[in-house]
């Protein structure tokens, strides 16, 4: 099953609720209203250690990428944008 959510305390409160759903993946990104995705990311690795996380972001600054390394990302993704001109 696929959810989604708008933001990450909805993820959190869902993860919180459901504690005997098996979850294997969370895909969030970076910037997100009221919880973002390092903040959500962090909250995860520290309460669901077995919930793989996925973090993608237009972002890609130093200091995202080692607050995500330190709190124990298993992947970032860096999305881009191309334009087409017509």
């Amino acid at each position: 099953m696929i959810f989604t959510a708008k933001h990450g305390g909805h993820v959190q409160k869902y993860i919180s609720i459901n504690t005997e759903e098996q979850i294997d993946l969370v895909i969030t990104d970076v910037t997100m209203p009221e919880v973002d995705g390092i903040t959500l990311n962090k909250w995860i690795k520290e309460n669901h250690r077995t919930i793989k996380t996925l973090v993608v972001s237009m972002h890609n600054t130093p200091e995202i990428i080692d607050d995500l390394i330190e709190s124990n990302v298993d992947a970032t993704f860096k999305k881009t944008h191309k334009r087409k001109n017509f």
